[in-house]
Order: structure tokens, then C-alpha cells, then sequence
């Protein structure tokens, strides 16, 4: 892990993952979704989005506040979008964020080992230049964030 510096790993809880699977991949069905959310003033922490090379499908995750999921839901719902809707709640976010993340991919693995050893399973990943965040079950958050510093060696 050499030229990494970590400079947290932190707890974020009372989240949910939302997953809209097999929409059509169209000009405009991400701003329907989003816009439909920002107008309800639901904050969107993480959003994911995948295509399927095959088909005109995609699939799009995204976690908020857990207190925002039956009006997410609501809005979704009388939408035109489509697809099949599923709500995951009593999620947390795991994050670890520090400087030399890009250039170093190990550190992924690391993390990802840590949480496999314990069988902590993860909903929703995201891995940006300086952060990463896991999706996981809030029962087993503190785990996994003990799990994760010993890992990194931080605590």
C-alpha cells in the first residue's frame, strides 16, 4: 500500500439501497428518475448505473436516507420508467477515503478480504479517486468497520 495515506474510515447509517432493474436505456430516463427525486428534496448519496451490452436494459442503484424510502418509492412507482423496483433498508455505508487511492488497487482488495473473512455481504459499491464506499447490512456495520481499519492498519 505504499503512497497511500489514509485519512478516515468512517460509519454512515440509516441509508437504503434502491435498485431499478431492467429500464430502457434512453436519452433522459436518468433525469426523469433524479429530477423526480430532487424536486421531493430526496438527497441521492451514491449513484450507480450499468448496461447490459446485449440489450436496450439497464439497471441503476442509488442510496439515500432511509427516512426518504416510502416517498422514493411513491415516486418510482407513478412513474414511467419502468422495470423492477427493490428497496433495501437498515443499510449503512462504510467509507474509507484517502490520498494515493487511484494508484493503488490493492487497497480494494483489502478491504473487500476483510469483509469476505467475516461474511459480511455488500449491497452496493462505489470506488472513486479518493474514496470508496460499501453498502452494508447496519447490523453488521461496526463489525465491518473494526474489520476494515485492523485491515488497513488504522486503529
Amino acid at each position: 500500500m505504499e503512497g497511500f495515506n489514509i485519512q478516515r474510515v468512517e460509519k454512515i447509517t440509516g441509508c437504503c439501497v434502491v435498485n431499478l432493474t431492467g429500464i430502457e436505456n434512453k436519452v433522459g430516463t436518468a433525469y426523469k428518475i433524479f429530477s423526480a427525486l430532487a424536486k421531493e428534496e430526496i438527497n441521492v448519496i451514491i449513484i450507480l448505473q450499468s448496461v447490459n451490452a446485449i440489450s436496450t436494459k439497464a439497471n441503476v442503484g442509488f442510496v439515500i436516507d432511509e427516512y426518504d424510502a416510502e416517498k422514493t418509492e411513491e415516486i418510482l412507482k407513478a412513474s414511467d420508467i419502468g422495470g423492477r423496483l427493490e428497496i433495501k433498508r437498515d443499510i449503512s455505508l462504510l467509507s474509507v477515503a484517502g490520498v494515493g487511492l487511484y494508484h493503488n488497487p490493492d487497497i480494494s482488495a483489502k478491504i473487500f478480504e476483510a469483509l469476505y473473512d467475516r461474511g459480511i455481504d455488500i449491497h452496493l459499491i462505489s470506488r472513486g479517486e479518493m474514496k470508496i464506499l460499501a453498502a452494508i447490512d447496519s447490523d453488521r456495520i461496526d463489525e465491518a468497520y473494526k474489520a476494515v481499519s485492523k485491515g488497513l492498519g488504522s486503529l
